[in-house]
Formats: C-alpha cells, sequence, structure tokens
C-alpha cells in the first residue's frame, strides 16, 4: 500500500471518527459509565462497611473472595462494554453509509475499497480504544478520590494492548455479519457469536485438538467453527485479565498469536471481498 492509500485510509478513519462523535449512542454510554463507577464504588463500600467485624478479626472479607477490588469489578464491566461498543459503531459503520447514500459518494472519490474498509475499522478501533482509555482513568480517579488509593499498576498497562486487540476482532466481526443483515439483527447476531466464540475459547483453551474433536456433537460442533475461524477474543481477554491478576492461563502463546494474525488476515480478506462483491 503507497503512501497516498495510506492517507486516504487515514482521512477515512478521521471521518469515522467524526461521524460517531455526533453520534448519541457514544454520550450514553459515557453517562452510563459514570453511573456504574458511582454504583460500584457506593455498593461495595456499603458491602464493606457490613462485613468490617469480619476483617476486623483477621478474616477474609467475602467481598473481596467474590468480587475482588472495587477496580477488579470496574474492569469487567467496562470489558464487557468494550466488546458492546465496537459490536454497536462496527455494525453501523458501512451500514450508516449505505443509509444515508453517503457510501456511493465516498467511492465515486479515488478512493481503493480496501482503503476506505481500513478506513472504517481503524477509526472505530480507535474510538473503542478512546473510550476505553477515558474510562479507565475515570475509574481510577474516582476510586482514589473515595479511598485515597490510586489503583494504576504496571500490570494495567500491559493488558491494556492485549485487550485492543480483542476490540479489534469485535469490530470485524461486526462488519461482517452486518453485511448481510440489517442493523438491529446484525447487533443480535454480533452479539451472540461472539458469546458462543467466547465459551468456546475458554473451553478449548487448554484442552489438545485430539480432545476437542472427540465426542462430537451439534453443541459443541456450534463452538468449534468460531473458535477455529475467528479471532479468539475470549483467549484475548482472559490473557489480559491474567497479566492484570499477574496469573496467566497456561497456553501455547506462539500457537496463539499465529492463530490470531492468520484468522485477522482472513476476517478482512473475507470482509473486503464481500465489500468489494456488493458495490461493484
Amino acid at each position: 500500500m503507497n503512501t497516498k492509500r495510506i492517507q486516504n485510509s487515514w482521512v477515512i478513519a478521521q471521518n469515522t471518527i467524526l461521524k460517531e462523535l455526533r453520534n448519541k449512542t457514544l454520550i450514553g454510554l459515557a453517562i452510563f459509565t459514570v453511573i456504574i463507577i458511582f454504583i460500584i464504588n457506593g455498593s461495595l463500600d456499603y458491602l464493606y462497611l457490613k462485613t468490617s467485624d469480619m476483617t476486623a478479626t483477621g478474616g477474609a472479607s467475602p467481598i473481596d473472595t467474590f468480587f475482588g477490588s472495587k477496580f477488579s469489578v470496574f474492569y469487567t464491566m467496562i470489558n464487557f462494554w468494550n466488546g458492546l461498543l465496537a459490536t454497536i459503531i462496527g455494525v453501523g459503520a458501512i451500514q450508516s453509509d449505505r443509509e444515508h447514500g453517503a457510501l456511493y459518494q465516498i467511492l465515486a472519490l479515488p478512493i481503493h475499497k480496501l482503503d476506505y474498509l481500513l478506513g472504517r475499522v481503524v477509526g472505530t478501533w480507535l474510538i473503542v480504544v478512546g473510550y476505553y482509555i477515558a474510562s479507565m482513568l475515570l475509574g481510577i480517579i474516582i476510586f482514589a478520590l473515595f479511598s485515597s488509593k490510586i489503583e494504576l499498576d504496571y500490570p494495567l498497562f500491559l493488558s491494556f494492548p492485549v485487550t485492543t486487540l480483542a476490540i479489534f476482532t469485535y469490530i470485524l466481526c461486526a462488519m461482517l455479519i452486518s453485511s448481510f443483515l440489517n442493523r438491529s439483527l446484525a447487533l443480535i447476531a454480533t452479539m451472540f457469536t461472539m458469546w458462543v466464540a467466547s465459551i468456546a475459547n475458554s473451553s478449548f483453551a487448554t484442552i489438545s485438538i485430539s480432545e476437542i474433536f472427540s465426542e462430537m456433537g451439534m453443541l459443541k460442533t456450534l463452538g468449534i467453527i468460531p473458535h477455529f475461524l475467528l479471532p479468539r477474543a475470549g483467549t484475548i481477554n482472559n490473557i489480559a485479565s491474567g497479566i492484570l491478576k499477574d496469573s496467566l492461563p497456561p497456553l501455547n502463546y506462539p500457537l496463539e498469536a499465529t492463530h490470531f494474525l492468520l484468522s485477522t488476515a482472513l476476517l478482512i480478506f473475507i470482509n473486503y471481498k464481500i465489500f468489494s462483491a456488493q458495490e461493484k
């Protein structure tokens, strides 16, 4: 890809960001995130107060046992919302252009279809990553104000780039599915697909291929397909969580990295071919 095409993709990415910043979905999610942070903070403070007698005698708080720290609860919540936001924007990234007639105007310009597609993917990815960073910083600040403790350790910085890979996967899958369904159905189908894939990723992560393909059934087959064909977002999230907790899951990391690169390249290629066929 030459410099001009890279510039074209970047222009499309910037356009994606500006387009979505005018979208009320981002504003709604931002407000919801602030509310959730205060709910987590207030709820866990209340529960800690109720179990203070147990911790005063040297026992372990059941809150720590079941929930972990406030930031752990928040981290789990924000990762879920990252996936949802990536899916919502990914589904509408190209669909909205079609609905408003902007797609045909853009493609009438000297812009390659692949450059347009990559620009929309990168722009969507930057939006979700930006939301992720802003949410994390907001959570850290609010929790620090109420507890006088800043939960800012190096594992958080190490887990961040891993999490962004999962975001990229959600976007690509959402764009692919939205090529065949309207926005509402595509959103539901993408969420269901990624949910099934995530369960399969967790179930098959530490067992051999021979064990995976033994005793095949309908449900197992349903999980095997996305596990091998799609980038393993569930595994990526488990790795990010393991980094944060300083307890990495026992995986074949070179194999997982290879699978991620190949399956991501395949997903981009399929997206491009389908998009090109639909926009002749």
